[in-house]
């Protein structure tokens, strides 16, 4: 996948995409603000891509942390479903 067909599925809803690149992985736009939200909590940067005319935010971690996101996202997800249903009730 490239950072424009990233940039454009970054705009689905509750989606994270990531394109793979030599030994980092790199999340874009509203991807990346999830994956920040849901899973851990990198710092943004922000950058101009020229090929796009524009301003994106982006963050990058290590391939070799791939196989956790998953189990990392499920738990937190679990919790935050969790503590959310329990103030609800409240």
């Amino acid at each position: 996948m490239t950072i424009e067909e990233a940039v454009v599925k970054s705009a689905e809803k509750l989606t994270i995409f990531n394109v793979k690149e030599a030994l980092f992985c790199n999340v874009y736009e509203e991807s990346a603000w999830w994956f920040i939200e849901l899973i851990k909590p990198y710092k943004p940067i922000k950058e101009r891509v020229k090929k796009l005319n524009m301003d994106i935010v982006s963050i990058g971690f290590p391939k070799s942390q791939l196989p956790a996101i998953p189990e990392i996202a499920i738990a937190k997800l679990h919790l935050k479903c969790r503590l959310e249903h329990r103030f609800s009730r409240a």
